[in-house]
């Protein structure tokens, strides 16, 4: 199973694309309590809903 997350600055909770591509906040910690599924943070910083 694959969970992807969409959304703005929360989401992406600065991510480091080489190094940490699931960023520092709850999309990392769902990641954790998830260990066999996999989770891609999209997120982008500055993006509003409208620009999704």
């Amino acid at each position: 199973m694959t969970i992807l997350f969409q959304g703005d600055s929360i989401t992406d909770a600065n991510r480091i694309y080489e190094t940490n591509d699931l960023g520092e906040g709850y999309v990392y910690f769902i990641k954790q309590a998830l260990k066999d599924v996999t989770v891609l943070n999209k997120g982008i910083s500055g993006n509003r809903t409208l620009e999704l």
